[in-house]
């Protein structure tokens, strides 16, 4: 778990976790998201169940690799940054006693071929991790970063990366075009998705009129008639619902002659915090604790036709 101080020190440069998100081949961030990370000093406080299973689980990890391999780890706390490029950062999990080595510490899916992963002590992986440990390779100045991969408690693969330094010449190429060029120049990058652009253009320039060129007319026409073609289908969806509740009454479960579950229809609780009682119960901790925030909504206003 990084510490507060950590946090601010991602701000400084790029960390291992980083990697490919600056290529666009994160799962879960862009080179967009990346860039208003560090300009921005985002910090993303809320960490879900996933990251936090994964924390808890490092040092069990840690513990099979030194079983099964009789290496002896020791903790790595600061965060290390490379010599010569200062804007290259690295927070490792643990270092290897004895040796010029790192280990990474992962809870993680299935462990599948088609998940990405190899036969154990290779390096064939998932390729968001393999750029993670071959950016610590470099920042750190090791031969070889093991990585123990566990499967959710159920098995822990360990896999070898031996320095690659045709791989690093070319990460530390895109690393230094992205911090030189794109952060410290303030020019984003390419936005990939619609994410992307909601998350830059988030703010809207007051009473400012754009003319539509043709490539704009051209999407709204699309958009308007697959607006058209939603709504009717929204409809017939609606239609068949509504045929098939009322032949299901008060069933919960329907079958087919095989036995196979086609239809569900059953009572779900849930709480519900109640606003209005709240608010009219103690409405001066309800103004204390009510966050006025702004988002842009997108409205596309479609022809009569």
């Amino acid at each position: 778990m990084l510490t507060d101080a950590q946090k601010q020190i991602r701000f400084q440069g790029i960390g291992g976790s980083d990697v490919a998100a600056m290529l666009g081949l994160s799962p879960w961030r862009t080179p967009m998201s990346l860039y208003l990370e560090k300009v921005n000093h985002l910090v993303d406080e809320n960490q879900n169940l996933f990251m936090e299973l994964g924390h808890d689980l490092e040092p069990i990890v840690a513990k099979y690799f030194e079983k099964k391999t009789n290496k002896k780890c020791e903790l790595a706390e600061e965060t290390i940054i490379h010599p010569e490029f200062k804007f290259m950062l690295a927070n490792v999990d643990r270092r290897i006693a004895d040796e010029n080595a790192l280990l990474e510490c992962k809870a993680t899916g299935e462990l599948t071929k088609s998940k990405g992963w190899g036969d154990e002590g290779t390096d064939e992986m998932p390729q968001h991790y393999l750029l993670q440990i071959a950016h610590y390779a470099m920042v750190c100045n090791v031969e070889i970063v093991y990585l123990a991969a566990m499967s959710w408690g159920r098995e822990v693969k360990i896999y070898t990366y031996q320095r690659n330094h045709k791989l690093e010449a070319k990460l530390l190429q895109r690393e230094k075009d992205f911090w030189l060029n794109h952060i410290e120049k303030r020019i984003p990058p390419a936005p990939t998705n619609l994410e992307d652009v909601k998350a830059f253009w988030a703010d809207a320039g007051m009473g400012k009129i754009l003319s539509a060129d043709k490539a704009i007319e051209d999407s709204w026409e699309k958009m308007s008639v697959i607006n058209k073609q939603i709504k009717e289908l929204e409809k017939q969806k609606e239609e068949l619902q509504f045929r098939l509740c009322e032949a299901i009454q008060d069933n919960e479960i329907v079958k087919d002659a095989a036995g196979k579950v086609l239809i569900t229809w059953k009572n779900r609780s849930n709480n519900r915090f109640d606003v209005t009682a709240f608010k009219k119960e103690h409405p001066d901790l309800f103004d204390k604790f009510t966050k006025q925030s702004t988002t842009r909504v997108f409205l596309l206003k479609e022809s009569k036709e």
